[in-house]
């Protein structure tokens, strides 16, 4: 079949130019059709000019010598509605790689059509033969795991692209103009994204996998600030997350009681006196949030074995597990209580997917076991970079499915994937039970949480409160916390119960070019012993 303009136009892509499709889109004021609908491109994913377009570009890279090349075609949609307008956003892509010699080669494209594509093929090349400056180097790609065909569409109840205008319209404004009616409530911000990403992944191993992704980023802010003038502060909904699926994300969940249970908690604390940090350790309470966010970038980051290996030195830095071999099985990353685990097959994770970017079925991972690092986030090819470790251990030398390139612009690496932490069965039920457990202390409740390039030193920052005789007694002004990551995982003395899980939406940048993923961590609160806390104002 000849891959042509019009074979194109019947596959239902968008019609760019004269002779080629998918230069990019830029944003546009949503259109609504005849029947309120949102108009966007229709899209067939599997249609065989897809799978045509990606085959001719790996036909080129193999005829020119390449032991190996695979390909990743997206089409993606957004809904942005971060103000009274809302706006439609459209974007394909292709990218290729190619294995020369034991090096990669990799060339992107936001044109779909054949001659493109095998330029792409040859660009791929040709680049990773000038990579191969002192020789070949052995490397080699592990085996994939489950299927090599397939399709798969992440669960949506309520589409975005195919649900009326003022469905979408009435559920946000409703829950804004909602908060606007909280006495000393001061509306900030409410930022949601529609996403829907068609997926094609094909490879020379004979892959050709398709998937839709649904999913919808949302953040809802709010402040309290009493007339007089007097900042009570501000908080977060964590319920209003950036979660897999569609409008149900945000409308069919009980927001309200959510936005209303938060503001009772504000006006609570807002009544209690202000005093000003106490620079020392004390006992804390650190709420789901701050547990997710430090987890994140502590465990998740740091397990990535591409930073690991010092691969991001020059990008987003790299981790405290700076040589995984010998660390594995052996390193304590905390207390004997925590055990984490990494899924990017999780049915309810924005991170979840059917095949990875490298064809891998994803599979659990335990990272830490009973407080000892017990595996790595691996690719295909990171999976060989620790193999002496899983030989050691009899664990099979593979990918668990963490490859991702956040569109085919770019060349796929190690994402941080779905994590989550193991609940104390006997564990407190509620937040109040929480606090009760810890007669004196302080609660830090949704802090900013940044670490350094090693993943390994912190800083938090948020709401903070004393706790005296298990209950808030004060407004604490100026505080934030830092802390070490093994040392504030070591002194985790107690886990909420499974009752307290939430499940929190955060992103992840990383690479040069920057790309931007998402993941859900299934978090808990925990009581932390001697959390250095420190005055902010205070100066040296």
């Amino acid at each position: 079949m000849t891959i042509s303009r019009r074979n194109v136009v019947k596959s239902g892509a968008v019609l760019i130019g004269a002779g080629m499709v998918g230069a990019p889109l830029t944003a546009q004021p949503i259109k609504i059709g005849s029947d309120g609908r949102i108009l966007s491109s229709d899209f067939d994913i599997q249609s065989s000019v897809i799978k045509e377009i990606a085959q001719a570009s790996i036909d080129a890279a193999m005829a020119q010598g390449a032991s190996y090349s695979d390909v990743r075609i997206t089409f993606t949609k957004h809904i942005q509605w971060a103000s009274e307008t809302p706006f439609l956003s459209e974007s394909m892509e292709i990218g290729i790689r190619a294995l020369v010699d034991g090096y990669w080669g990799f060339a992107s494209s936001p044109v779909w059509h054949l001659d493109e594509a095998a330029r792409l093929g040859v660009s791929a090349y040709d680049q990773a033969k000038a990579n191969v400056v002192d020789g070949p180097r052995e490397m080699s790609l592990t085996a994939t795991s489950g299927e090599k065909t397939g399709h798969w569409v992440m669960p949506v109840k309520h589409d975005a692209f195919k649900t009326h205008y003022d469905e979408i319209y009435d559920a946000i404004k409703g829950l804004q103009n909602f908060c606007r009616r909280l006495r000393y409530m001061n509306f900030m911000n409410n930022n949601v994204r529609f996403e829907k990403q068609h997926r094609a992944f094909v490879s020379s191993e004979g892959h050709y996998q398709t998937q839709i992704i649904n999913r919808t980023l949302a953040n809802l802010e709010l402040k309290f600030a009493h007339s007089n003038g007097i900042d009570g502060g501000q908080f977060k909904v964590d319920q209003y997350a950036s979660s897999p699926g569609g409008l149900e994300v945000i409308r069919d969940k009980p927001m309200r009681k959510y936005i209303q249970e938060e503001y009772d908690l504000m006006v609570e604390s807002w009544k209690l006196p202000i005093k000003p940090v106490d620079v020392g350790r004390f006992n804390t309470v650190i709420d789901q949030n701050g547990m997710a966010k430090i987890m994140s970038s502590s465990i998740g980051f740091a397990t990535e074995v591409d930073r690991a290996m010092g691969f991001e030195a020059n990008s987003s830095g790299t981790s405290y597990i700076a040589d995984p071999v010998s660390m594995l099985g052996v390193f304590k990353v905390g207390a004997p209580n925590l055990n984490v685990y990494a899924d990017r097959s999780y049915p309810y994770g924005i991170a979840t997917v059917a095949w990875d970017d490298e064809g891998v079925k994803p599979v659990s991972t335990q990272l830490i076991k009973n407080g000892i690092l017990n595996d790595m986030q691996v690719t295909r090819e990171g999976s060989g970079w620790i193999k002496d470790y899983y030989s050691q251990a009899g664990i099979p030398v593979e990918s668990k499915g963490y490859a991702l390139s956040p569109t085919g612009m770019f060349a796929p690496m190690s994402h941080t994937p779905n994590l989550f932490i193991e609940p104390n069965p006997d564990g407190a039920k509620n937040m109040d039970e929480m606090r009760q457990r810890l007669d004196r202390g302080i609660e830090l409740k949704q802090p900013a949480v940044s670490l350094d390039f090693q993943q390994s030193t912190g800083f938090a920052r948020g709401q903070a409160y004393e706790i005296k005789d298990g209950k808030r007694s004060a407004r604490i002004s100026n505080a934030a916390v830092l802390f070490r990551s093994a040392e504030l995982w070591g002194n985790v003395t107690e886990f909420g119960g499974k009752e307290l899980e939430l499940q929190i939406g955060l992103n992840q940048y990383k690479g040069e070019p920057q790309q931007d993923s998402f993941h859900t961590v299934r978090s808990i609160p925990a009581i932390v012993r001697d959390v250095t806390f420190v005055d902010v104002n205070r100066k040296a």
